[in-house]
């Protein structure tokens, strides 16, 4: 897969709401078989903001990779539309939001 497939695969998170969710369904599956489960809750290991991204991120970036998704694409997405992720905590932790607009009856 070339990096414009990928960066293309990332895209369609921003415009497609059901690879969104699928995505992010199998993001914490993930996260919660590769992040460690402590008495205050999951955490992944990183504890200074000022790490590099690929240490921060570790987790989301290896996911990705499985999905043939460019990371950095896709955390750009999630940042523009939600808010921050500061580490792979906040990924783990994140749910989106359901439309209030749509009926759900």
């Amino acid at each position: 897969m070339t990096d414009t497939d990928r960066v293309e695969n990332a895209q369609r998170l921003k415009v497609d709401d059901e690879f969104r969710k699928s995505f992010l369904e199998g993001l914490h599956t993930y996260l919660k078989s590769h992040m460690i489960r402590s008495r205050k809750g999951w955490t992944c290991g990183c504890d200074r903001m000022d790490d590099p991204a690929h240490k921060i991120y570790r987790h989301f970036i290896g996911f990705c990779n499985t999905r043939d998704i460019e990371w950095t694409t896709a955390h750009q997405i999630f940042r523009e539309k939600y808010g921050e992720f500061y580490c792979d905590c906040d990924y783990l932790e994140f749910e989106e939001p359901i439309d209030k607009t749509v009926c759900l009856n």
